[in-house]
């Protein structure tokens, strides 16, 4: 009889309250961060170190140290597992659950909590938490909370917003109409945007407040939900919206309800600091245009969800469309006056101002048309339909795990 990846976890049974899942394939953040993410838990905690590949092994030196602690500590070679479950012959549909690398680890994780019947926290490698973070999610569990969306301070902007920092940025630089602020404080600013490393948020009351990187579940929500199948950084957005079309308890929902309980409810929450790992410069305009696509793609979804997870083709692609349309005005018009304010800076200051591999990666941007990030009707029901089928086989797919 085949044996299971699965049967190291069963001497947890009974013993372990609590799952933290780590998403992880950058070893040199896990390092940094392990120690911080492990430091509050106890001998009823199971840390789950989702990963792949040479990740396994470049990690281990973490591990090790973060071992000396009272957490236990496992890590999950994702590539492995999903091999065995496919050589198990399962079904296609069955296996797309898990098949995207971010959503599917964390839908593998949750699947692995309900075969322990355990609550589970979801954090990220670029996560340090906040002391007293895990007391926070503990207590919020106790008090019958199923999804507890937590809050990141440090750096938490998406593309697109850095796409605004960066327009703003050149647009100050040409009211300045100073070749040596360019050349000094505005060059290093928007070196700074392109490598992703916006202005860090260090006060409570500007907390992104509704982040997967810091996220419970319940064993009761788990049962219920899993992730959106996506290659798309929005299944947490749309797991929340999902949730809440259950009803079930969440302190972020409670906050839009009654917005003068902010700073109490604001106290409850378990914090956590997100710094983002520096990218080249060549790479944002890929990373916006992917980021701008998104938005479309992820309202498609959460059009889906809010219609009561019904296929009405008529109101998602119309959902998808009016993203697009509102993005092409507000993009499109965005890029227009950064070109018109680059070209008015190269005019008034060709002599002065060098050209450099930010002004190239700026050009580069200006570049980008509505057809790079609009998708495609077929693109949009794949997204959609991949949901609508996990969704409607998530059950089965826990059996599945339990039964392995």
């Amino acid at each position: 009889m085949r044996s299971s990846p699965f049967d190291w976890l069963d001497v947890y049974k009974g013993k372990v309250e609590t799952i933290v899942c780590i998403v992880s394939n950058r070893p040199n953040l896990l390092k940094k961060n392990l120690l911080k993410q492990t430091e509050e838990l106890d001998e009823r905690v199971l840390v789950f170190i989702i990963t792949e590949g040479s990740c396994v092994k470049d990690n281990e030196p973490a591990v090790i140290a973060a071992r000396q602690g009272k957490a236990q500590i496992m890590q999950i070679d994702f590539g492995s597992i999903l091999s065995d479950l496919k050589e198990r012959s399962l079904g296609t549909s069955w296996e797309l659950i898990f098949a995207s690398r971010l959503s599917g680890k964390k839908n593998l994780a949750l699947a692995l909590a309900q075969r322990l019947g355990a609550d589970i926290i979801f954090l990220e490698d670029d996560v340090t938490p906040v002391l007293g973070w895990f007391h926070k999610h503990k207590a919020l569990f106790t008090e019958g909370y199923d999804l507890i969306t937590g809050a990141f301070i440090g750096q938490s902007a998406s593309y697109l917003a850095i796409f605004g920092m960066i327009a703003d940025a050149v647009r100050l630089a040409r009211e300045k109409n100073d070749s040596a602020y360019w050349s000094g404080e505005a060059e290093s600013n928007l070196s700074n945007l392109l490598m992703r490393l916006p202005p860090m948020l260090t006060k409570l009351e500007s907390a992104i407040l509704l982040t997967g990187g810091n996220m419970g579940v319940s064993k009761r929500l788990s049962k219920m939900l899993c992730f959106p199948p996506t290659d798309y950084r929005n299944d947490d957005i749309n797991y929340w919206i999902a949730a809440s079309k259950f009803g079930v308890k969440c302190p972020y929902n409670e906050m839009l309800k009654a917005p003068d309980r902010y700073d109490e409810i604001v106290q409850k929450l378990p914090f956590a600091v997100h710094e983002n790992e520096p990218i080249s410069k060549s790479q944002f305009r890929e990373c916006l245009i992917k980021d701008i696509k998104m938005q479309a793609m992820g309202k498609a979804v959460a059009e889906y969800i809010m219609q009561g997870f019904d296929l009405n083709w008529d109101k998602i692609l119309k959902t998808a469309y009016d993203v697009e349309k509102s993005n092409d005005k507000e993009i499109q018009g965005k890029i227009k006056h950064l070109k018109e304010n680059l070209d008015w800076i190269n005019k008034e200051h060709k002599d002065e101002i060098k050209d450099s591999d930010n002004l190239r990666e700026l050009r580069r941007i200006c570049t980008i048309l509505p057809e790079d990030y609009h998708a495609s009707e077929q693109e949009i029901r794949r997204e959609v339909e991949r949901y609508d089928t996990a969704r409607k086989i998530w059950g089965r797919a826990i059996e599945i795990i339990k039964e392995i």
